[in-house]
C-alpha cells in the first residue's frame, strides 16, 4: 500500500485551486476576449483555435458534428451558470479562430470528472458530481439528454470530491471503466466497466479490487485509467504511482508492474499513443514510458509545464499530437496545449484558446 497523509491531500486540494486564483488575475477569465496575439521565439507561435463566444446557444446555430468525419478534440468547461458544464467538439486538426462544431450543453451535467470517444463515436462522459455515466451520440449538439445513463447503486460508481479526476477508457471489446476512489481520505480504490449498450441502474460486467477496496491489487486512490493496444490496463493512482494489469481481468487481479514518478507530485491523467507509448500527466508535467509495460518503468522523456503552469488532462491525438488542458498557460489564458510529436518542451507549443469562461478547460477526449 502506498504512503497517503492528509499532506498530500491538502496539497492536492491546494493545486484544484490554482486555476481558480490564476483565472482571477486575468481580463479574460471574466468574459474579455480570449483571442491572444502571439509572437515568435519561446512563446508558443499561434493560436490554433479561438472561440468567440461560451453561449450555450451556439449549439442551436452550429452544429458541425452531424457532417464532420475527422477526428476530434472535445473540452469541457463551466458555462457560466452554476453546477452546469458544457463539452465543445473542436476538429483535431483545427488553425486559426474558429467556432467549435458543436456544444454538448445538457443542464443535468455537472463535473465531468473525466470523458472518452469510443470506436462508434459515442461520447461517454463521467459526471463526478452527480455520480452519473452518460453517453451522448456522435451527433450530439445542445442540450438534449444523454442517450445512455449509468447511475444508482447496482453500479458500484463512486464520484469524486474534486473536479476533473475520473478519467475513464475503453477496453478492446467496447466495454467503459471508471475508476472509483473509494475513501476521500484513505487510500482505497478499485474499478468497474460497463457494456457499451448499459443505461440505468444496472451492474458493472466487471470489476477490479471491490471485493477489498483495492487492498490485495494494489489500487490506491486510482484517479484515471486506459489501455495499450495489447489490452494491457494502466491505472494512476494520487501518490506518483501507476500500476499495471495484464488480462484477462477478475476482482482480485494483481499488478504485474508498478511505476514510481519521481518528478509527479501525482499521477492523474493517462494517455496511449500509436506506438503504445504511456503518457503519464500531474500538476506539474508529463513523463513519457515508451512502450508501455515493455519499458519496465523506465522513464523515457520528461516534459515540464512552461513556466510552472498545471495540467487539467493530457491526450494523445491520431497523429500523436500531445494535447493538454492547461491552467493559464499562455500569458494567463487558460488553453489547450499542442505539441509536436516526439516533442521535448512547451517552446513551440500551438494553442487552442478557451472560449470566455471562469476557469480553465477540463477534462479531454480525442476520437472520430
Amino acid at each position: 500500500m502506498h504512503r497517503f497523509t492528509l499532506s498530500n491531500l491538502a496539497r492536492l486540494i491546494q493545486q484544484l485551486l490554482v486555476g481558480t486564483l490564476l483565472c482571477m488575475s486575468v481580463a479574460a477569465c471574466a468574459g474579455g476576449n480570449p483571442t491572444v496575439a502571439m509572437t515568435q521565439g519561446a512563446t508558443p507561435s499561434f493560436v490554433r483555435s479561438t472561440m468567440q463566444t461560451g453561449n450555450a446557444a451556439i449549439a442551436d446555430e452550429h452544429n458541425g458534428c452531424s457532417s464532420y468525419n475527422g477526428e476530434r478534440l472535445y473540452t469541457d468547461n463551466p458555462s457560466g451558470q452554476a453546477q452546469q458544464a458544457i463539452v465543445f467538439a473542436f476538429k483535431a486538426n483545427a488553425h486559426g479562430s474558429t467556432l467549435p462544431l458543436c456544444t454538448i450543453s445538457y443542464g443535468g451535467l455537472s463535473r465531468p470528472g473525466g470523458m472518452v470517444d469510443d470506436a462508434s463515436g459515442k461520447l461517454w462522459v463521467m459526471d463526478s458530481e452527480d455520480i452519473s455515466l452518460m453517453v451522448f451520440p456522435h451527433t450530439a449538439n445542445g442540450s438534449s439528454p444523454p442517450a445512455q445513463a449509468i447511475s444508482g447503486s447496482n453500479t458500484l460508481l463512486v464520484g469524486f470530491e474534486a473536479a476533473g479526476y475520473q478519467g475513464i477508457a475503453v477496453d478492446q471489446a467496447g466495454n467503459v471503466w471508471v475508476p472509483c476512489w473509494y475513501d476521500y481520505n484513505n487510500p482505497y480504490g478499485y474499478l468497474v466497466a460497463f457494456a457499451n449498450d448499459a443505461s440505468g441502474n444496472v451492474a458493472p460486467v466487471a470489476t477490479v479490487g471491490f471485493g477489498d477496496k483495492g487492498v490485495g491489487e494494489h489500487i490506491a486512490s486510482p484517479l484515471a485509467v486506459t489501455f495499450d493496444h495489447e489490452g494491457n490496463l494502466y491505472v494512476a493512482e494520487f501518490n506518483p504511482v501507476v500500476v499495471v494489469f495484464t488480462p484477462p481481468f477478475t476482482d482480485t487481479s494483481r499488478p504485474v508492474a508498478t511505476w514510481n514518478l519521481p518528478h509527479q507530485d501525482t499521477a492523474q491523467y493517462l494517455s496511449v499513443d500509436s506506438h503504445d507509448n504511456v503518457y503519464v500527466g500531474g500538476q506539474g508535467s508529463i513523463d513519457i514510458f515508451k512502450g508501455g509495460l515493455k519499458s519496465k518503468g523506465v522513464l523515457w522523456r520528461h516534459i515540464p509545464t512552461p513556466r510552472a503552469n498545471g495540467f487539467y488532462d493530457v491526450k494523445v491525438d491520431n497523429e500523436n499530437h500531445i494535447d493538454a488542458a492547461m491552467v493559464a498557460g499562455y500569458n494567463g489564458i487558460n488553453a489547450v496545449g499542442v505539441l509536436r510529436p516526439h516533442a521535448s518542451s512547451f517552446d513551440n507549443a500551438r494553442y487552442i484558446t478557451s472560449p470566455p469562461m471562469r476557469s480553465p478547460p477540463g477534462t479531454l477526449a480525442l476520437g472520430l
